[in-house]
């Protein structure tokens, strides 16, 4: 089923059960979301369990900080990868954690939900 862009309240969460990006996933009225304050036109028929996919992910406390990643494996997984760097020492292994750390350090224990992450595509591997 295709997902039209101009649908009302779109998510790109999958409602699984205990998945914790669903929480982290931009509620977008017309399948965009503001990156660095620009338009970036997102995939709603995408959601946050499906595999190889770009996503962006913007950090609510700044408009300087968003990142672009790739992932293989499921958005979920790779939001999980980025969690782990929120631990004492690790901000090293994620750029979010590493931005949450240097620009917004008092805001480092709210981990990823200070980011609101949107899946731009589906890509495959070659």
């Amino acid at each position: 089923m295709e997902v039209k862009a101009d649908n009302c309240n779109q998510t790109q969460v999958c409602n699984r059960a205990r998945c914790m990006t669903c929480e982290l996933m931009v509620n977008s009225d017309n399948g965009h979301m503001l990156v660095n304050d620009h338009k970036c036109k997102l995939d709603m028929g995408l959601k946050c369990n499906d595999n190889n996919l770009i996503y962006v992910a913007q950090c609510k406390l700044c408009i300087s900080g968003f990142y672009f990643g790739q992932t293989w494996n499921s958005l979920s997984s790779r939001m999980n990868t980025h969690r782990a760097g929120f631990k004492e020492g690790q901000q090293g292994k994620s750029a979010l954690a590493m931005h949450i750390f240097e620009a917004h350090h008092d805001k480092f224990k709210n981990k990823l939900l200070n980011f609101d992450i949107g899946i731009i595509l589906s890509c495959k591997r070659e």
